[in-house]
């Protein structure tokens, strides 16, 4: 389904509570590059003070942090998260090690939160495989969290086509997400254009369609 909405007074005083999400990045790569028009939409002039991303890559780190516009830091996961205290964290390592930075970066953290009484943070897992039931399993079942395939689709045969694309937001099977948290989803994606919520079941007949939509143009 894709959700739909009017702007309401309610829905304005929501994006002002969007700005003050505090975020951490898991693997600042391409992709979370790539990514950079929802999040610094969603903050503005916050963005420096309410983001920080990790990386294991040192070659190139402070051009990183420059052109992203928020500080990126060498490979310290459970430091970026005992720093900022995120609201949102982007989970986005290669899928190899997902499950084993799982173990030993978000399980701890996730088990502090619960010990300390925070409110646990909403995790965007972007790799596609783990499924979100894999983390509600390993972190907790009252974890709000989604597989994302953001829509790459920004040109085809060299037009301007976003709407062509999708963002795809995949609900895990234990879906515990209100109507106001998946109103928030959807408002954090749609600068990448268009955004649709999937099961596990429907993700891989959709990314089939998206890759064709690319290929067509071409052809």
């Amino acid at each position: 389904m894709r959700l739909s909405w009017n702007v309401t007074q309610k829905e304005i005083e929501d994006m002002k509570k969007d700005a003050e999400h505090k975020i951490v990045i898991i693997g600042m790569g391409y992709l979370m590059e790539y990514i950079a028009p929802c999040y610094k939409k969603m903050l503005g002039e916050h963005l420096a003070d309410q983001v920080l991303g990790v990386t294991v890559d040192r070659e190139g780190l402070e051009e990183k942090s420059k052109n992203c516009g928020f500080p990126v830091i060498l490979d310290d996961n459970l430091g970026a998260l005992n720093r900022i205290k995120p609201d949102l964290i982007f989970f986005a390592p290669p899928p190899s090690v997902a499950p084993a930075l799982t173990e030993t970066v978000l399980k701890p953290y996730y088990e502090n939160c619960r010990a300390d009484g925070r409110e646990i943070p909403m995790l965007f897992a972007f790799p596609p495989n783990p499924e979100g039931k894999f983390y509600q399993s390993a972190l907790g079942e009252d974890l709000k969290v989604v597989n994302i395939l953001p829509n790459m689709i920004r040109e085809i045969a060299g037009k301007p086509s976003e709407l062509a694309g999708f963002s795809m937001v995949t609900l895990p099977e234990k879906n515990n997400w209100s109507e106001e948290e998946l109103l928030f989803l959807e408002r954090f994606w749609n600068p990448l254009g268009q955004v649709i919520f999937l099961s596990p079941q429907e993700v891989k007949a959709a990314l089939a369609v998206s890759c064709s939509n690319q290929m067509l143009g071409e052809v």
